[in-house]
């Protein structure tokens, strides 16, 4: 008997938050939620989504269409592609391809909730491909290794299953063309996917959602491709073939290109589609902030919260600036995992609209500054993160516990304040599966011109330093402050780097409290001189994380 094979593809269109409602129609497999509407062709399984009722007058809509999948050897040439369609490796239209349609019910994902349906079909050589489709009645964050997406209501994604695939070469199975024999290595699925735009257009710079490559589908609509895929539902993500996914033109179409290699079990895919926000909905658009003194520039990107240093008004253009990106931040149980509660773990921040007050002088321990704030909203349940910047107008010294830090004009801190957050079984807070939070996680990216480095003889006392490239560095404190007590050594092996893709985070643990906690790295930051004036040593206090936490006692 042939091995199970499953196909997976995950597609998210984040369509923007309107009233919630939920029906389909079973003759032409349609189904709305949240004022989003998906059609999916009873022929061919074609899928059509929009914001409005009758979706093919749509302009703005995204239509996704299954071009091909088929199997091809280790030089990419097809294999398979002879015979009679029982016995074919290879499909080249779904043209004419009938599916049939379940009814409507709820369901989740990654613990957000949904409306959902499934459509399958039976394919000529056995295989049976089923597609099930999500529409998200709540706001939501996951993460696959990694690459974190945030849904909102009305986030459509559905996943693409193929069971009953046998590969060339497999026991039982033969191929041959002519009289060589072919031998399957890889499985190539092809997609079209079209928004009102002429062809996709590859997103560079700011305004991009992720860190994996973006595509431009008109009227503010996107497909954003990943390059890791999942094999036999083993848990790991790991980097599709070289030069893969690629995008190929064929005719007035621009097809999506996945490969993945030969498996036993299953293969799971996930790119992600943004329709961007409803046509009805006014633009409201996100402000950057910027503030210098001393010399040092300081730029807040109002989408993201990145901060960036520099020695000049657009710090993005100093070679040598440094950038600190908020990553994740997470509630962890007593062994360190996650909590599975999506209500109790943020992770991503690269979509968060942040708000800002004006920049204004003050003081911060008897030292004049000069400071603005941002902030926004996390999650449904109403925690907020507030980040204060302080740019430091004179010298001076900060002491945290034992660690006493040197500063001088130009030197740059900022502090973070994330309010109402609910630890899980704290108070009248109840998780899924009776989880108990005992841990908050927070991970940021702090990164130089060179990769952070951690340097074996540091002069900045008892705290561990990194080097950042080009005479900066961060100087990681082991200490923290719960509430208005002293300052007290962190979790054992915190604050800790980990090498994720090309970044590498550091994150800090803080154990569970109900007040404030507070965290002081620093970063030294070195620029060239304006004008060829000489180098001048800049300290940087960057992050102070301030974490006030409202937990309401039943």
């Amino acid at each position: 008997m042939a091995s199970l094979v499953e196909i997976s593809s995950v597609f998210l269109i984040i369509l923007g938050i309107l009233f919630p409602s939920a029906a389909a129609d079973e003759g032409n497999g349609t189904i709305s939620s949240a004022g989003v509407y998906v059609k999916v062709l009873g022929q061919s399984g074609k899928i059509m989504m929009s914001r409005s009722e009758n979706i093919e007058s749509d302009e703005n809509r995204v239509t996704v269409e299954m071009d091909e999948i088929k199997e091809t050897d280790l030089s990419g040439n097809p294999v398979g592609a002879g015979g009679a369609p029982a016995t074919k490796h290879s499909f080249n239209t779904f043209a004419n391809q009938q599916f049939e349609y379940s009814e409507v019910g709820d369901g989740e994902f990654e613990n957000i909730s949904a409306k959902t349906f499934n459509f399958s079909a039976t394919i000529d050589n056995g295989a049976k491909l089923v597609v099930d489709v999500y529409i998200f009645t709540e706001n939501g964050t996951y993460s696959l290794n990694g690459e974190n997406t945030t849904v909102s209501e009305g986030t459509v994604k559905f996943n693409i299953f193929i069971e009953n695939w046998k590969f060339c070469g497999d026991t039982g199975v033969t191929c041959s063309k002519g009289s060589t024999t072919e031998i399957g290595k890889y499985v190539d699925f092809t997609i079209a996917i079209k928004g009102k735009g002429a062809a996709p257009q590859k997103k560079t710079g700011g305004g991009k959602k992720t860190t994996a490559d973006e595509y431009d589908l008109g009227s503010g609509s996107s497909v954003i491709i990943s390059d890791k895929v999942q094999y036999d539902d083993n848990g790991d993500w790991v980097p599709t073939p070289t030069g893969y996914p690629k995008l190929e033109q064929k005719g007035s179409k621009t097809l999506f290109v996945f490969r993945f290699d030969k498996f036993s079990k299953s293969v799971l895919y996930d790119p992600q589609v943004d329709l961007g926000k409803s046509p009805d909905t006014p633009e409201t658009p996100t402000m950057d902030k910027e503030t210098n003194a001393e010399g040092v520039w300081v730029k807040v990107l109002g989408k993201s919260g990145k901060i960036q240093v520099g020695n000049r008004q657009n710090p993005s253009q100093d070679p040598n600036r440094i950038t600190i990106e908020f990553s994740e931040l997470k509630e962890k149980k007593t062994d360190g995992s996650d909590i599975k509660d999506n209500k109790h773990r943020f992770n991503n921040f690269a979509v968060t609209d942040f708000q800002f007050s004006p920049p204004m002088d003050a003081e911060f321990m008897n030292l004049t500054v000069k400071k603005f704030t941002f902030n926004a909203t996390l999650n449904e349940e109403g925690a907020m993160l507030e980040t204060e910047v302080l740019i430091f107008r004179e010298d001076g010294e900060i002491t945290l516990g034992n660690e006493t830090t040197m500063v001088k004009k130009g030197n740059m801190k900022f502090s973070t304040t994330i309010k109402d957050w609910k630890f899980c079984g704290q108070g009248g807070t109840t998780c899924s599966q009776s989880e108990i939070g005992e841990f908050l996680d927070f991970g940021m990216t702090i990164k130089g011109k060179g990769t952070p480095k951690k340097k074996p003889n540091s002069d900045k006392g008892n705290a561990e330093e990194y080097d950042l490239g080009e005479d900066s560095s961060v100087v990681m404190s082991r200490k923290v402050k719960y509430n208005t007590d002293d300052w007290t050594t962190m979790a054992s092996g915190y604050p800790m780097v980990v090498t994720q893709g090309s970044k590498q985070i550091f994150y800090i643990r803080l154990n569970k409290f109900t007040g404030t906690a507070y965290y002081d790295p620093t970063v030294i930051y070195n620029t060239d001189g304006i004008n060829g004036s000489p180098r001048n040593s800049v300290s940087l206090f960057a992050c102070i994380l301030s974490v006030f936490i409202c937990v309401f006692l039943f």
